[in-house]
């Protein structure tokens, strides 16, 4: 699954990049609709696991921030699927 010098969040990572986000999922929850408020949690989820393996600890967020971006997701579908919680400022 990974090269010699690729680890999983790398691989993460260069997946989101390709667009092919199905690599991430489960084969049970790949008939989730692109456009449903629980893809969005998922992209979300994803998302923020990535920022809080920044190789830099500086550059990973607080645990407030982590509660701000994810309770940006119980908004509900009015959320639109451009939308990026993740860069939001945190309300501090």
């Amino acid at each position: 699954m990974f090269t010699q010098d690729e680890d999983i969040v790398k691989w993460v990572k260069k997946q989101l990049q390709k667009g092919q986000i199905t690599e991430l999922l489960e084969p049970g929850l790949l008939e989730l609709d692109p456009e449903s408020t629980e893809w969005e949690e998922f992209l979300l989820g994803v998302k923020v696991g990535l920022l809080c393996t920044a190789p830099d600890p500086l550059d990973r967020p607080t645990m407030s921030d982590i509660v701000f971006m994810l309770e940006g997701c119980r908004v509900g579908p009015d959320i639109p699927s451009s939308a990026d919680p993740t860069s939001q400022p945190s309300p501090a």
